[in-house]
Parts: structure tokens; sequence; C-alpha cells
């Protein structure tokens, strides 16, 4: 007996999956994989190289410019340097489907991704606490090493749970244009979910997070002045 016969849901999805697969996935792949998007891609992908490069470099030849702001400005620099690496990449690889090379460059994207977005969110938490809360210089660097722990911690961790439970691999370019990401061979919820967890969720408390901050620096700034 089938085992989708006596499977409302099952039925349904698989109904919603064929559908996808006559339907979106042929528009979607037409779109990332055309010329116009790989043009567009590749440059802003370069042009995002070049600048995290030349940050490290000016960061790495004048000692004069290492202040803990600016530190954590190479450190987002390093983290969009392989965001942009990993894009490229999966530009013009073409991986066979949830094959290994596509789960390594959906694993990177994700913890460069994420490294970039609490290292964002620290560096305007950095403002505050020091023109707001006028920190020793102990406490800043206890923060630092705060920082640092969860801005390369969390991001490692997460991917690596992500390849793990095989949560990264092909889409099917459905939530990603040209380049592996979230893998699209799993229930919609559970993309959903991934897809919140591997950068969207903490996209948007980075965007809330980092408002606040200005917000709060701003109005001491206008005090102070």
């Amino acid at each position: 007996m089938d085992s989708t016969s006596s499977d409302p849901q099952g039925q349904i999805a698989g109904t919603a999956l064929k559908k996808a697969d006559t339907t979106t996935l042929p528009y979607q792949t037409t779109i990332a994989t055309g010329v116009v998007n790989k043009v567009l891609s590749t440059t802003a992908g370069s042009l995002s190289i070049l600048g995290a490069l030349i940050i490290i470099t000016t960061f790495l030849m004048w000692p004069d410019l290492r202040t803990n702001s600016r530190r954590i400005i190479v450190f987002i620099s390093i983290g969009d340097l392989f965001v942009a690496i990993s894009n490229i990449t999966g530009l013009y690889t073409k991986p066979p489907a949830d094959g290994t090379t596509c789960k390594i460059q959906a694993t990177l994207n994700i913890m460069a991704v994420l490294s970039s977005f609490l290292w964002t969110t620290y560096l305007s938490c950095y403002f505050y606490l020091t023109i707001c809360k006028k920190i020793s210089t102990q406490v800043e660097s206890r923060m630092m090493l705060f920082f640092h722990a969860t801005a390369w911690g969390i991001p490692l961790l997460l991917a690596a749970i992500a390849y793990g439970v095989e949560a990264v691999g092909n889409s099917h370019d459905l939530v990603s244009s040209g380049w592996c990401w979230i893998t699209s061979h799993q229930l919609w919820w559970k993309m959903v979910l991934w897809m919140c967890i591997a950068g969207k969720g903490w996209e948007i408390l980075a965007y809330i997070a980092i408002t606040v901050f200005y917000v709060l620096v701003k109005l001491q700034i206008r005090r102070e002045v």
C-alpha cells in the first residue's frame, strides 16, 4: 500500500513539490544562472572583496589605526570577505545537488554572514558603552574577549549544527541566487526555520539593535553638546 495514500498531508506536500518542480524551480534557476545575475553578483562580490582587503591592509600597515573600534571593522571585513568569496564560488561551480562541495560552501556562507552581523552589532554596542557608559579600559578588554568568543563561536556552532543535520545544500535557487545555502530537500517549515537561524533572524535582530544603540548614542552626544 502506498504510504502517501493514507497521509493527506503527504499527498498535499507531494503535489506542491511536483508543482514547484515544473514551474517555480526552472524559472528561479533561469534567473539565478542568467548573465545579468552573474554579472551583478560578481561585480558586487568583487567590490566587497576589494574593499575588505583595503581595510585589512591599511589596518596592518599603520599601527596607529589599531584601536578597538577599527579592529571590529576589520573583523566585519573578514566576515564580508568570506561571504563574497563563498557567493562568487557558488555562482561558478556546478556541484551535484547537496554534494559535499555545495554543503561546504553553504556552511562557510553561514559562518561568515553570522559573524559579520554579530560584529556589526557589536560595533554599535561598543560605541554605546564607550560613549554613553564611559567604561574603563579593563572593562573594555573583557568586553572584547566576550565579543570574540561569541562573534566567532556562535556562527561556528550554528554552521556546524546546520551541516550536521543536513540543513545546508542546494536550495535550487529558491532562497538564494545561484549559490548553495539552505537545502530545499526538507519540509518547508524547517527550511524557513533554518533560514532564520542561518541568517535572516540574526539580520533582523541586528537592524533593531543597531538602531537602538544609534539612537542612544545620538541622544548622549546631544546632551553633552
